[in-house]
């Protein structure tokens, strides 16, 4: 999927359930986050998405 600019995403559940959301939207987009809050039972995460130069997939890690 293209992005026509950064995009911000909100997460906000289980540990568990934030981080494979976070591992899907990081096979798709350049990913990095913008600051995190946890709870005993909860995290609240927020990503910013930006999209791989020249549609090249984008690099582990990020």
């Amino acid at each position: 999927m293209l992005l026509a600019g950064p995009v911000t995403a909100d997460l906000q559940g289980s540990p568990v359930a934030v981080d494979r959301l976070r591992a899907t939207l990081e096979s798709a987009f350049v990913v990095s986050a913008n600051g995190t809050a946890s709870g005993d039972q909860e995290v609240q995460l927020q990503l910013r998405l930006t999209g791989a130069e020249h549609g090249e997939p984008p690099l582990s890690g990020h």
